[in-house]
Parts: C-alpha cells; structure tokens; sequence
C-alpha cells in the first residue's frame, strides 16, 4: 500500500495519518484495518490456524515435486533388462539354418 499510487491505497495512507495522529498506535491501525478488510490486508497473515496453510502449502506442494521429479528421472535413468532368451532345442535349430540357406524343406 506505501507504494501504490491507487485511489484507495491513498485512501487508506490518509486514514492510517488521522488515527496515527488521533493517538491510536500502530497496533490499534492495523487491528482496524485487519476488522475492516480482513487477514489479506496484511500481506503476511498470522502463522496459526487456517492461516497456517498459506505458508505450509507451498512448501509442501514444492517438496512433492521435487519427490516426483526424482521418481521420473530414477524410472527413466534405468535401462530396460533384456529378456531372458530361450534355449533352442537343436531340431528347430537345424530346420532354421536350412530355411535361412534356402535348403530343401521337410
């Protein structure tokens, strides 16, 4: 609000210099202005109750990622095993040499 050169942040500022000079503390502002608009106006609400998610939330929502950023890499980083060849027995072995040569067929 210091820095906003909006209408209602002037608004605000001039209501902030009467009480101020009212002889209200910073504390009893920023209780009127918190009753008036709400927690939002603060910027930086409260570390307790509901308002404890604003700052947990990120946090948590960044360490997800970062875990299933590193599920994917380690899936993809691994290299596929090959299967396992069957044995050929040696009669398939031999009909295949002669197909391939193009040898005569049973």
């Amino acid at each position: 609000m210091a820095d906003s050169p909006s209408e209602t942040a002037n608004q605000m500022r001039q209501i902030i210099r009467e009480r101020l000079a009212a002889g209200e503390s910073p504390e009893q502002v920023r209780a009127y202005f918190v009753q008036k608009y709400g927690q939002w106006i603060l910027l930086s609400p409260p570390k307790e109750g509901f308002n404890l998610l604003v700052w947990v939330v990120p946090f948590a929502a960044l360490g997800a990622g970062l875990v299933l950023v590193a599920v994917v890499l380690r899936r993809w980083s691994r290299r596929p095993t090959a299967a396992p060849s069957t044995p050929v027995d040696p009669a398939m072995r031999e009909r295949i040499r002669r197909e391939m040569s193009g040898g005569p067929r049973p």
